[in-house]
């Protein structure tokens, strides 16, 4: 396949053409031409957009794909496509499965079922058996097949012995840790802050300090271990000082934030609306603004929008009993832009969307250079309107449809393959 690429910026600080317009030949799936002007070609699919701007594949740490046992919500198809909507090339997919991912077999029946896809899906796997045990699963084996990471999804607290022995052992092959510092609770109602919301509801909410506790003692077995160690969400002011202190000690520790807590507050909450029911739940302004304060001075690391499919009958219910998440993977760059594109450019958005997570799961080179395999993204300042006819996930559980939004996702090319939207 020819493909090229006509006039746009690259937004890619590791390349020498760094915010320069060009045209990017790209042929059986390499980079191999960076001028000013490329002459078109028979036989040449042409790209081109107005104020077009590519950058390094974006990578999406965190997502439940749901394949195998919940295929009626998403499957290996339909997640990926979703992704590929939204212009991630790389996805990392939790374990949240039936079964578990946590052999062997389990890491390559994902990989074998998506190896043929544009979007390259990375299995992560579990860390104890059925996600809520004390017994470790095969991480070896799992490392070995291909696990790009080791979790136990994104609403299990891990115990102080499990944590420890996860980080010890994923030392040996330099692999890393995902956790949540939020936690399934008999005491706080899931997906919702304590705070005035939860106030004027009558529900008893999470404060922010359980995201603050749990986050001291991650850092205290990551220091006691000396290995690697991911929070996959972050929501609340509370904890960002640890977080500070313990990357000023050379601590190797990252942290991702979503879109929704950065724009988003405790108040789209009113009226039990269950579309923006999290986990962790969103809190106050003063926790967004100190979110994005953290994510531009590096204290955050990376944006990750935690794609958590759900049916209807899993959201259009009484609060209490709604299941947390949003299907999220095609309105991350959208949301950012059109709430928050005065405040975060281009350049710091692709540092948190591609370079950090490329860097975390130490993934192949992809800088935009001539001779190297072409992964990339295009993306520009359109408007456009997300519905459900161009929703590509299986689920609908996203408060977004019928939104215009500033900011649209042109393609990706990953894999020598192409994709439009």
């Amino acid at each position: 396949m020819k493909i090229i690429i006509k006039q746009a910026v690259i937004i890619d600080v590791t390349s020498k053409h760094h915010l320069k317009k060009r045209d990017i030949l790209i042929e059986d799936g390499l980079i191999e031409k960076i001028a000013s002007k490329i002459p078109v070609e028979k036989n040449v699919t042409i790209v081109a957009a107005k104020n077009l701007k590519i950058s390094q594949g974006w990578v999406e740490t965190a997502a439940d794909f749901c394949d195998p046992g919940y295929e009626y919500k998403e499957d290996l198809t339909t997640g990926p496509n979703a992704a590929a909507a939204g212009g991630f090339t790389h996805v990392v997919m939790l374990p949240n499965t039936q079964p578990v991912l946590q052999k062997k077999g389990d890491i390559e029946y994902v990989l074998n079922k998506t190896r043929h896809h544009i979007i390259n899906v990375l299995p992560a796997g579990a860390l104890t058996e059925n996600l809520n045990s004390n017994e470790p699963t095969e991480i070896y084996d799992m490392h070995n097949a291909g696990a790009i990471a080791f979790t136990n999804g994104a609403d299990q607290t891990l115990t102080t012995e499990n944590l420890i022995r996860s980080l010890n052992y994923v030392k040996s092959f330099s692999g890393v840790v995902f956790a949540v510092p939020t936690a399934k609770s008999q005491t706080f109602a899931a997906g919702l802050n304590e705070g005035l919301t939860s106030l004027f509801l009558g529900i008893k909410g999470e404060p922010d300090v359980v995201e603050e506790i749990n986050i001291i003692k991650y850092l205290k077995a990551l220091q006691y271990s000396n290995s690697r160690l991911h929070l996959m969400q972050l929501s609340a002011k509370a904890g960002l000082t640890h977080l500070k202190k313990a990357k000023k000690s050379n601590l190797n520790i990252t942290a991702a934030v979503s879109p929704y807590h950065l724009i988003f507050t405790e108040k789209e909450l009113n009226g039990f609306e269950t579309a923006f029911k999290l986990s962790p739940p969103l809190r106050t302004k003063n926790d967004s603004k100190a979110l994005i304060k953290a994510l531009k001075d590096g204290t955050i690391d990376m944006i990750s929008c935690l794609h958590l499919p759900q049916n209807d009958d899993l959201k259009i219910v009484e609060f209490e009993n709604a299941a947390c998440g949003i299907n999220g993977l095609q309105t991350v760059y959208p949301l950012l832009k059109t709430y928050l594109g005065e405040k975060l450019n281009d350049e710091l958005l692709v540092e948190k969307l591609a370079t950090k997570a490329r860097q975390m799961l130490k993934l192949p080179n992809a800088t935009i250079e001539v001779g190297n395999k072409a992964c990339i993204t295009m993306f520009n300042n359109d408007e456009w309107t997300f519905t459900k006819v161009n929703n590509k996930s299986k689920a609908n559980n996203s408060p977004f449809f019928g939104k215009t939004f500033k900011g649209k996702v042109i393609g990706i090319v990953n894999n020598n393959q192409l994709y439009l939207n």
